[in-house]
């Protein structure tokens, strides 16, 4: 029952309701509510609550809540399309007026404080249009500038962090009729930084300081998307690969929140993520969207975490029935369907992707840093049916064990197998050619392949002891020649070079006074 009054035709109200019996509201009721404060509004006149079953609204404090029929699907947390029942009223409004903006913080609390009675009445909040600067326009530059950029970035990330639906995000920029809102203006911008050239150090900055400022400016202004969040994963890569530290580390931590708040870290629990809120009426290429991005954090979070084990993830690790993304080709074709979604546990026997090939890796580093960091704080963390030639074979990765009786036992055939795979990678790189090191140079490695690469070398001035001083030199070379090649795109490898060459120092001082 909806009873409407009003006592003030001269208020500033439009719509003034009364009184809603909560259990009508589970019928089809379609209500649009656009509150205002009249000049009468008091604090006295706020939402009060009756009993359980009824909410009485006297003219509320600002608040912009839309209400849709009930079984209508809820608007994707990805799409960039118009709301049609919105569009004339948004293309009206050429600003976000700070009262508007206020408006919808206060609307993003009450959903974030009773998410169970926007889920309950189907509200969502609205979009408010918003005008671009004129700095942010000229960084973005035409549609066609923005088509290249995407093109760019697709191809850039395609082997290692395929995250974005590449026809999605297209189609949201070059539609000339829908003016673009703020998340994928953010996006677009993350994509033009990360394809940035090294030497354009001016260009980057300014560029960064941008994305940085507009990504707090969305995240507390704009409702909860997945273009914030894959905006998130970029710049942290950008961080990570510029040695922005530790930057890259909070990026990362304040990425992993905004998910959780979105109920992402429950996507991969089910094949449809029916457990994450996010996923909600979502359809099938939003949900496997989700799902890689949501990947793309747990990625990130646990390589921060490899020089240093001991420090604390964001993400709790991924369980061994946790499902995997599809295979790449499926994905960037929008051809796959939920028959397959593919579990870790399932995944070793069926082709897949990349990506998905990555992503179970994961599991298996999380497993990794967990008894690491239980050897380094000799924490209950450990498993404690561990046995010792168990953690041994993580105890190569605390600093210092230099003496030959301590070394030598730890260095197993799998470590010696990994080094002898990344030297014949770099051997074929390096035996290519001009073509192959163009391939590097222009930035089409993984800087998942720096972190390795540098491991690798840190493993190898451990064993110096162990193995033919020739071999081991000759294997610090080849890994030295593909490390410096891939400093031509990530400047992350100039800081890495230091430290080796410290650690190497520290070696030959030790051995000097042995």
């Amino acid at each position: 029952m909806i009873k409407a009054t009003n006592d003030n035709p001269a208020s500033d109200l439009v719509i003034r309701l009364v009184q809603v019996k909560y259990r009508k509201i589970r019928r089809r009721v379609c209500l649009l509510v656009i509150i205002r404060p009249s000049p009468q509004w008091t604090p006295q006149s706020q939402l009060e609550c009756g009993n359980p079953y009824h909410l009485e609204a006297e003219p509320a404090p600002p608040a912009l809540v839309v209400a849709t029929h009930r079984g209508q699907k809820n608007p994707s947390p990805i799409g960039d399309g118009p709301n049609p029942e919105n569009v004339t009223a948004g293309m009206a409004s050429e600003t976000t007026q700070p009262k508007k903006a206020q408006d919808l913080v206060n609307a993003e609390a009450i959903r974030f404080l009773a998410p169970d009675l926007f889920r309950d009445m189907n509200l969502q909040v609205p979009r408010h249009e918003w005008q671009m600067p004129a700095e942010i326009e000229a960084q973005l530059g035409g549609r066609q500038q923005m088509q290249e950029t995407t093109k760019a970035f697709l191809q850039l990330t395609k082997s290692w962090m395929p995250i974005v639906n590449g026809k999605r995000h297209l189609a949201a920029v070059l539609n000339p009729l829908v003016p673009l809102r703020r998340p994928t203006a953010l996006l677009a911008l993350c994509m033009k930084l990360c394809c940035l050239p090294v030497d354009k150090v001016e260009e980057k900055r300014v560029l960064y300081e941008l994305v940085k400022k507009l990504y707090a400016e969305v995240e507390r202004q704009e409702d909860s998307c997945l273009q914030v969040m894959q905006s998130a994963v970029f710049i942290a890569v950008f961080e990570m690969g510029d040695a922005i530290f530790p930057a890259a580390y909070l990026t990362v931590g304040s990425l992993a929140r905004y998910g959780m708040a979105m109920g992402m870290d429950k996507i991969n629990h089910t094949a449809l993520g029916k457990d994450c809120a996010a996923a909600i009426g979502a359809s099938w290429a939003d949900i496997e969207e989700m799902r890689r991005v949501w990947w793309g954090a747990l990625i990130l979070d646990r390589l921060l975490n490899v020089s240093q084990p001991s420090r604390g993830l964001s993400t709790a690790d991924p369980s061994f029935e946790d499902f995997l993304p599809v295979d790449d080709e499926l994905f960037y074709n929008q051809s796959s369907s939920p028959q397959h979604a593919t579990r870790i546990s399932e995944g070793f026997t069926f082709k897949m992707g990349s990506f998905a090939r990555l992503c179970q890796a994961m599991h298996l580093i999380s497993k990794s840093l967990a008894l690491c960091r239980g050897v380094f704080s000799n924490s209950p963390e450990a498993p404690p049916n561990d046995s010792p030639e168990e953690v041994g074979q993580h105890y190569w990765l605390l600093p210092g064990p230099e003496s030959e009786q301590d070394s030598t036992p730890n260095i197993f055939p799998e470590t010696i197998s990994a080094l002898e795979t990344l030297v014949r990678i770099s051997a074929t790189l390096r035996e290519g050619g001009y073509e192959l090191s163009q391939y590097l140079e222009d930035g089409r490695c993984s800087l998942f392949l720096v972190e390795l690469v540098y491991q690798g070398m840190l493993v190898l001035l451990r064993m110096g002891k162990v193995w033919l001083a020739e071999d081991v030199q000759s294997k610090k070379e080849s890994l030295a020649w593909l490390l410096s090649h891939m400093g031509k795109r990530w400047p992350l490898v100039a800081v890495y070079k230091r430290i080796l060459e410290a650690r190497e120092s520290i070696l030959a001082v030790e051995d000097a006074l042995t």
